[in-house]
């Protein structure tokens, strides 16, 4: 998961109900539709509607029982509408239902364009089979075919060890991935530099240490335990750093080069057949098989 959006006040988001009860063992990652959406240009009616059915998948997903999250659930609804509402992303579906969904935002910084993963979300019943992956892997190469001559940084405020983890095992150049983990080889100065650079136009007035990447109370306070990635040296990372009772998150810096890309397309073009077969099978979903739920 990607870090929550803006912080509020603790008024608890309405109750806009669960989403529809769906067996995840019909629905694998490779057999859910994908669509792109853009909030900025979609009619208000409809903008309204899928934003509702997002916010449904938010409160499951970031429910007390879940403490990644649960500070964003209880920020104020309105102002995180307001927000989304500048946003575009990628919706992930179970026959007509929303499962997930990855919502980013573009801007330049840092003598760059930046396109900022801001808020990710996927049921509980779902995670762990590749649908973030998915979303994430046509977010990037979207942008790489939009702009092909661009180069640009990925940005993201993590509260998550496992989703730090997912990213630095697929960008698999070392030099190319901020903020420095123990063990591992030092970013790129310029990295370094174009870190502190987002921060003061991004995220002005927050306190920053950019030797960790730590982001302090740039989130509402979320709860413990954090969730463990099985990476010592990230766990231990996130447990001796990172303080989700006042809110800190990591933030992440890739350089989102075409050459980056190209040395690390052998993780990501695994999504690309995903999403082709998930779009063959929007005609096929009478016939799916039933069988029970698999965690």
């Amino acid at each position: 998961m990607t870090a929550p959006g803006p912080t509020g006040s603790a008024d608890p988001a309405p109750d806009l109900g669960a989403p529809p009860a769906l067996d995840p063992g019909d629905f694998p990652a490779e057999r859910l539709s994908y669509r792109h959406v853009d909030f900025t240009v979609l009619p208000e009616l409809e903008a309204e509607s899928l934003l509702g059915r997002l916010g449904a998948v938010m409160q499951v997903t970031a429910s007390p029982e879940v403490p990644l999250g649960a500070g964003w659930a209880a920020s104020r609804w309105a102002e995180r509408r307001a927000l989304l509402r500048t946003m575009r992303g990628y919706v992930a579906e179970a026959d007509g239902s929303v499962v997930g969904f990855q919502l980013y935002r573009g801007y330049r910084a840092a003598g760059r364009h930046c396109l900022q993963l801001v808020a990710g979300y996927v049921l509980p019943e779902y995670q762990g089979r590749g649908v973030a992956h998915v979303m994430n892997a046509r977010i990037l190469f979207r942008e790489v075919a939009i702009h092909p001559a661009r180069p640009f940084y990925l940005v993201a405020a993590m509260v998550n060890p496992i989703g730090l983890h997912a990213w630095r095992r697929r960008l698999v150049c070392p030099a190319a991935f901020y903020p420095p983990i123990p063990g591992s080889s030092a970013p790129h100065a310029r990295l370094r530099a174009a870190a502190a650079a987002i921060v003061a136009e991004q995220f002005p007035g927050k306190v920053f240490d950019a030797e960790q990447g730590i982001l302090q109370a740039v989130t509402p306070a979320r709860g413990t335990p954090i969730p463990c990635s099985g990476v010592p040296e990230i766990d231990g990372f996130f447990e001796g750093e990172v303080d989700p009772l006042r809110g800190d998150a990591v933030l992440m810096v890739c350089d989102g080069s075409r050459w980056m890309l190209i040395r690390s397309a052998a993780e990501f073009l695994r999504a690309i057949p995903r999403a082709r077969r998930a779009r063959s099978s929007r005609g096929n979903r009478t016939a799916m098989p039933t069988r029970g739920a698999e965690r």
